[in-house]
C-alpha cells in the first residue's frame, strides 16, 4: 500500500462484486481521466503558443515607463502622464494616442480610434532603453535622457518628447 492505489481501487469498486464487468469500468474510468489530462495539457500549450506567438515589434520604454516607442513603418511614441495631453485630446476628432514620426517626414500628433498595428498577432516591445542610451531601427534613431526621449528620421525631422512638453521638426 505505498502509493495508495489499493486504497483508491477498494473505494472505487466498494460495494461491487468483483469480477469481469469490473474490470473493464475500471480501464474506463482511466482511460477517461488520462484523456481528460492530456486535453488540459493540449490547451494549456494552444493557450501559451497563442499569446507568445505574437511579434514583437521593436521599440522601447523610458526607465520610469513614461514614455513608449515602437515601430511598424512609420515610429509611434505615446506618453502616459504629461502636463499637456488634455489640450492635445481637445485637438483631435478621436483619440490622441501620442506622436507619430515618417521615414521621411515631419512628427506629428497620432489621433486615430485605431491601433496601428495587429493586437492579436503583434504587441510593442517592453525593453527599457536606459537613460544615455540609443535605440536605432530602420530610419528612426531616438536618445534617452532623463529630460525625455528624442528621436529623429534619416531626413534629420524628429520629435522630442517629455512629462513637460513636446516639439515636433
Amino acid at each position: 500500500m505505498q502509493n495508495g492505489y489499493p486504497v483508491v481501487t477498494g473505494m472505487l469498486l466498494a460495494g461491487r462484486r468483483m469480477g469481469r464487468v469490473i474490470e473493464p469500468e475500471v480501464n474506463m474510468k482511466s482511460s477517461l481521466l488520462i484523456s481528460f489530462a492530456v486535453a488540459v495539457a493540449v490547451a494549456a500549450v494552444a493557450v501559451s503558443s497563442a499569446a507568445a506567438g505574437r511579434t514583437v515589434l521593436p521599440g522601447f520604454r523610458t526607465p520610469s515607463g513614461n514614455i513608449r516607442c515602437f515601430v511598424v513603418d512609420k515610429l509611434y511614441c505615446s506618453i502616459g502622464h504629461s502636463a499637456y495631453g488634455r489640450g492635445l485630446q481637445a485637438r483631435c476628432d478621436l483619440d490622441w494616442h501620442g506622436f507619430v514620426l515618417g521615414p521621411a517626414a515631419k512628427a506629428k500628433v497620432y489621433c486615430t480610434s485605431n491601433s496601428p498595428y495587429d493586437m492579436g498577432k503583434q504587441r510593442p516591445s517592453n525593453r527599457i532603453l536606459k537613460y544615455g542610451k540609443s535605440f536605432h531601427r530602420a530610419a528612426f534613431t531616438c536618445s534617452s535622457r532623463r529630460a525625455g526621449i528624442t528621436c529623429r528620421n534619416r531626413t534629420g525631422h524628429g520629435l522630442f518628447v517629455s512629462r513637460q512638453t513636446w516639439r515636433a521638426w
